[in-house]
């Protein structure tokens, strides 16, 4: 049978004397021991597991902003520090910077995440012949790698081998010339680091 979980408007005065587990409190400006991590004028608390002896305590606000901390009888001190719990951002995307004489079909875009890992995804349409070597996308500082890296393509359903992401930021076929309507599409990950 599972455990039921008590709710109560009550405001919890000091949250290193809770240790009542499976039991909502309300916490706000006032409560002491609160996590300094995050905005708290409102929010809820709650602790978490089997017993009085081990619990995870768990603090929300009103924000959306939630930090929890761990406790353990035997401890000293019985709480761990205080730890934000972590938040899914969705990236920005951004259009491709394309290089002269070529222009994007559908999605051709980058974004980078939290942990600087950037994707980047391209197709490109060749509106004049390029030789080779050709810059065909510049990505901003940020979204640069820390090593060249050598990438597949495709050119007009062919494979081919060969593109380049230079550290610098420049996107390039160091091998392969386009002609004027070639479609060129490439995507990559990696972690940014310059």
């Amino acid at each position: 049978m599972a455990n039921k979980v008590a709710v109560t408007s009550e405001n919890c005065p000091d949250l290193d004397a809770f240790v009542e587990v499976n039991k909502y409190m309300s916490v706000d400006g006032s409560t002491r021991n609160r996590p300094a991590l995050i905005p708290l004028d409102f929010g809820r608390v709650i602790n978490i597991g089997a017993n009085e002896t081990t619990f995870l305590q768990v603090v929300y606000s009103r924000y959306g902003a939630t930090a929890y901390r761990g406790y353990a009888a035997w401890e000293s001190p019985k709480f761990a520090p205080w730890n934000t719990a972590a938040t899914a951002t969705p990236p920005q995307e951004y259009d491709l910077p394309v290089g002269y004489g070529l222009s994007t079909v559908g999605i051709s875009k980058y974004f980078k995440t939290q942990e600087n890992i950037v994707t980047l995804n391209a197709r490109l349409v060749a509106g004049i012949a390029l030789a080779t070597d050709a810059t065909l996308v510049m990505l901003p500082a940020g979204f640069r790698p820390s090593f060249d890296r050598y990438i597949n393509a495709v050119v007009n359903d062919t494979p081919i081998n060969g593109t380049v992401i230079r550290t610098d930021g420049r996107i390039s076929l160091p091998w392969t010339p386009l002609s004027a309507n070639d479609v060129l599409a490439f995507a990559s990950t990696f972690v940014a680091e310059n």
